[in-house]
């Protein structure tokens, strides 16, 4: 009797442990599972910050309150900051955006990057400033979408370049140009009275003509 009962609780502890096995092994599958899951997505996120800094344009995200979500090197250093912990969590528009072209504060309710939450709809702006850390400025060309998860605007993205450089060329082929054109107008006017001194000219030789034919 004792010999049987010593079985029988031996099998019902080996079943016990077969079990406790058998979720051990079902728990640290799951957590492999998870486990693998982190690092597909980290090496998703590491490839995804590769491509945004290997490119030329400067993109920074926004939550819909405005404040900045992420942004690539080239974005750092078009504002001149140094670190992506100086940007993540302020307010964009006052750190970069906070003024006009005519030095006159620029409200967030105005701001056409603003817009791309407020209404759901893309925005395209180049005559505009953007500020730098140290207080300098530069012309800037921007774009704006808004992010749209599961029907709702949970945020935006924005691309912008430096455009100084090509304002500069525009300024300078813009006065080019007006000088040009002054000087034609000016010509068009000397070759105008140019054909009106000729005509005076040969009028008054048919004149003196007709008197001379009569002495």
């Amino acid at each position: 009797m004792d010999q049987e009962l010593s079985i029988h609780v031996a099998k019902n502890t080996m079943s016990h442990a077969l079990i406790w096995l058998a979720g051990l092994g079902f728990i640290s599958l799951n957590l492999r599972k998870q486990l693998i899951s982190k690092i597909i997505l980290k090496k998703r996120e590491s490839h995804i910050r590769l491509l945004l800094d290997s490119t030329a344009e400067a993109i920074y995200g926004l939550d819909c309150d405005g404040n900045c979500t992420f942004a690539n090197q080239a974005c750092l250093k078009m504002v001149g900051y140094t670190s992506i912990d100086e940007l993540l969590g302020r307010n964009m528009h006052e750190l970069i955006h906070h003024t006009r072209p005519d030095a006159t504060p620029y409200p967030v309710q105005e701001c056409r990057v603003h817009e791309a939450f407020v209404k759901g709809e893309g925005t395209h702006v180049d005559d505009e400033l953007l500020w730098r850390k140290d207080g300098s400025s530069f012309d800037a060309e921007y774009w704006s979408y808004p992010i749209v998860e599961d029907g709702q605007t949970t945020g935006s993205v924005v691309t912008f370049i430096n455009i100084s450089d090509r304002r500069a060329s525009e300024s300078k082929a813009e006065r080019r140009l007006d000088e040009l054109e002054r000087f034609q107008k000016v010509s068009v006017q000397r070759e105008f009275r140019i054909k009106e001194l000729r005509d005076e000219v040969e009028a008054l030789n048919a004149e003196l003509k007709h008197y001379r034919g009569k002495s």
